[in-house]
């Protein structure tokens, strides 16, 4: 039976499973580009399972409600007297520079603090170890994110992306969380010399090499998968493709799962270990034949339905013979950890002292147990 004929619809996705994931698997980027907290820092890649935001507790609600908040400043009224220079008018009435910035740095301020905080420890500690972060360390840094953004399985290799559709998926991703490509930028920039730094001082174990072997080439199962939201949109999807529906045409329409979608819901290739799938939804797909379409299968606040494309015998090389592929691939799984390790580490260590009013004020309710703040 041919494919219905439905009107495409825009997809969408949680935000913060982009890690947004998949913010981001993924930020990803695994969104590299969303602003962290600094306990949470550097959704580097979007999360490819979308997971949803833990849901706040209601001591931990009540906590965040109880400060006061900064009051929002009058943006139109008379510029010299209240906030200097006017930088436009609205019929003949200036809106006033310091209003707009101050609305700013109470509404964006503290974030991107905070990745300057960092961004400048980390470049102190990279001079500090003779590290040297060229600009095309920087530019191979925004590819990586790209590539999370098409690939949410992130393989080591430097398979063929299409760098036009990361791009768009990056604006769309950008979009929602408000964040401009010029702070996305500056986060990749942080990125960049975290992972130098890490880089720099990683060793692996034998046994993290055996393990990395067990992944790479032992059995592995390629599937597509469609994304929903609730467990009778995936009895809807069920219906189309026993219907005679194609697979990959359904995922395309009613896939939830922004990254995946446009190719069909197809995923790379996956053993039944894989720390970036979800273990129910190995299971699921080691359990099915080829061309076998899955039950729904629930991954946190999310339904997904499997076909198995292929399944993948092991590769009998030895060790030593695959041993730079399997460094390569360590260190994409490894590094991630470990630069938010660093980036925790270098927001403690930093001194701050803030001393634009409404920036601290603001720093003073997001991090009481830390300000140095002046009026």
């Amino acid at each position: 039976m041919d494919t219905p004929h439905v009107p495409k619809r825009k997809l969408h996705c949680d935000p913060r499973g982009l890690a947004c994931a998949l913010a981001v698997l993924i930020l990803v980027l695994y969104g590299a580009c969303a602003a962290p907290e600094p306990a949470k820092p550097a959704d580097t890649v979007l999360d490819a399972w979308q997971k949803a935001p833990p849901r706040k507790t209601e001591s931990e609600t009540q906590a965040k409600a109880t400060p006061p908040p900064t009051p929002i400043p009058d943006l139109i009224g008379d510029a010299n007297s209240n906030g200097g220079p006017a930088i436009a008018y609205v019929d003949g009435r200036p809106i006033a520079r310091k209003q707009v910035v101050d609305l700013l740095l109470a509404g964006h301020g503290v974030g991107i603090l905070e990745q300057a905080v960092v961004l400048e420890k980390a470049k102190v500690m990279a001079a500090d170890q003779g590290i040297a972060v060229t600009q095309a360390d920087i530019d191979k840094e925004f590819e990586r994110s790209l590539r999370n953004l098409t690939s949410p399985l992130r393989a080591a290799g430097d398979q063929p992306f299409d760098r036009e559709e990361a791009e768009d998926i990056l604006d769309e991703v950008l979009s929602r969380r408000n964040v401009s490509r010029a702070e996305c930028m500056a986060m990749i920039e942080r990125n960049a010399y975290l992972r130098a730094i890490c880089n720099a001082n990683m060793t692996f174990t034998d046994e993290q090499y055996v393990e990395e072997y067990q992944r790479a080439f032992g059995p592995r199962v390629q599937v597509r998968h469609i994304q929903v939201a609730s467990l009778g949109d995936a009895e809807d999807v069920l219906e189309k493709l026993a219907a005679g529906n194609d697979f990959a045409e359904i995922a395309k329409v009613f896939s939830a799962n922004l990254t995946t979608a446009p190719g069909g819901g197809l995923l790379e290739p996956f053993s039944r270990e894989d720390p970036d799938v979800p273990a129910a939804l190995a299971e699921a797909a080691f359990a099915l034949d080829e061309g076998e379409v899955s039950d729904p299968v629930r991954v946190d606040q999310w339904y997904h339905v499997l076909k198995l494309v292929k399944k993948i015998p092991p590769d009998d090389r030895p060790i030593a013979e695959v041993k730079g592929e399997l460094e390569k691939r360590l260190r994409e799984r490894v590094t991630e950890p470990a630069m938010q390790t660093l980036y925790r580490s270098l927001f403690a260590q930093a001194d701050i002292r803030v001393v634009d009013p409404v920036l601290a004020a603001e720093f003073a309710r997001k991090h009481p147990e830390r300000t140095k703040a002046s009026p």
